[in-house]
């Protein structure tokens, strides 16, 4: 059943990747892996542990990092003080949980307006985005929410069945028929809402996503009405709108979990480009635990590489990307955005019947492409700052 994968090997011997072969959850273990192909590593990810919950994120940057470290950052602090100041009053439900991951999701949506009004007045540049996927498990409920295409499968195994591979959520990408249906039922006057772009579509020609936090100047008309507004290269908007046409909104998804729930895939949109749900599913479920999720993010890399008819190592060893995702290229060297964008994957198993295998003492945090394990919000009193430090944004506008 488990045969060998010398590309797990090449992984290994890739230095724009990184792995964590298997940690303890409160229900069961995980494995998380990752490999850069932009200018920075534009994805960033968490996983969250205490003695009674779960916390997963997969923020995939576009334009730069700094969106991406900012909620890798903030996210989880500022659901973890929600979460906390409601439980000292009521008990948690459902239409609570819900409330407050959307209640989140907003602030760091007003956060990155403010950043782009001040990143407009002082440089003129509104733009970077980020899309994401946030999982909580607390107890035996699991909350998920998602905009963008990041995406999160769950497998579970009834008794006697075969394997059951659900996605929780769509994907906001123009590439589904059913985003572009959306678009067009909510933008019905404008006939440029959706274009199609090389064979690819988008929202008014420039964004793969119909929802995501930041893309100000998608969202707020006066970027496009003023007069003195200058858009990047290959960032003009084609039509003038005075509605925003992206949506900062995340769709939810709740269940009660009763054990038969095996395991959950978080990917970024790189990954998912290249693997269907049910390759990673199978893949996960035919192979031990140990390093599974350098096992997905190797098997991404080599279908990516057979889509070019090359070697697993002659993408492995081709340079980063020499700009930010959503500039344009203009070197002839044939470089990893070429091939795959950034790569990131997390695999979280469930094992509800099972102790509890993180003890009270436990409260870690675990962040992708960095082996340190530092202590978790969990357990702790939260502060979340009130406002964006300015003084912060040390490299969001200055990249090229």
């Amino acid at each position: 059943m488990f045969q060998n994968n010398n590309n797990v090997d090449e992984f290994d011997q890739d230095p724009m990747s990184w792995s964590m072969q298997l940690e303890n959850h409160f229900c069961g273990e995980f494995s998380m892996a990752s490999i850069q192909s932009n200018l920075k590593m534009e994805d960033k990810s968490q996983v969250e542990v205490c003695n009674y919950a779960t916390f997963v994120g997969i923020y995939d940057g576009n334009k730069g990092d700094s969106a991406a470290r900012y909620l890798n950052n903030y996210i989880f602090k500022d659901l973890l003080d929600r979460i906390e100041k409601y439980l000292k009053r009521y008990n948690m439900t459902k239409d609570a949980a819900k409330e407050i991951m959307l209640q989140s999701f907003s602030e760091m949506e007003k956060q990155f307006t403010e950043i782009a009004d001040f990143g407009y007045t002082s440089w003129k540049n509104p733009y970077m985005s980020v899309v994401s996927s946030g999982c909580l498990i607390w107890g035996r409920e699991l909350y998920l929410a998602n905009l963008g295409d990041s995406r999160a499968i769950l497998c579970s195994n009834q008794p006697g069945s075969e394997l059951l591979v659900h996605p929780m959520l769509r994907d906001h990408n123009c590439r589904n028929v059913e985003i572009r249906q959306e678009l067009e039922s909510l933008h019905g006057h404008d006939d440029t809402i959706c274009s199609n772009v090389f064979g690819e579509w988008r929202v008014k020609g420039l964004s793969e996503t119909s929802r995501c936090i930041g893309n100000a100047y998608l969202k707020k008309a006066e970027f496009t009405t003023e007069s003195g507004f200058k858009a990047a290269p290959g960032e003009e908007v084609t039509s003038i709108f005075t509605e925003p046409v992206l949506s900062a909104e995340p769709e939810l998804y709740t269940r009660d979990l009763d054990g038969t729930e095996k395991f959950i895939i978080f990917g970024s949109g790189g990954f998912w480009k290249l693997l269907t749900n049910e390759e990673a599913a199978k893949i996960v479920n035919d192979h031990p635990r140990e390093g599974i999720a350098k096992r997905l993010a190797a098997q991404a890399v080599k279908v990516a590489a057979e889509r070019w008819g090359l070697a697993y190592r002659e993408v492995m060893l081709a340079p980063k990307g020499v700009k930010i995702s959503g500039k344009p290229c203009t070197s002839s060297e044939l470089i990893k955005p070429l091939y795959h964008d950034d790569i990131t994957v997390i695999v979280v198993y469930l094992d509800l019947n099972l102790p509890v295998t993180v003890d009270s003492e436990t409260y870690n945090s675990y962040r992708s492409h960095s082996d340190s394990v530092l202590p978790s919000g969990f357990g702790y009193d939260v502060e979340v700052d009130d406002h964006w430090d300015y003084g912060k944004i040390d490299d969001v506008y200055g990249d090229t």
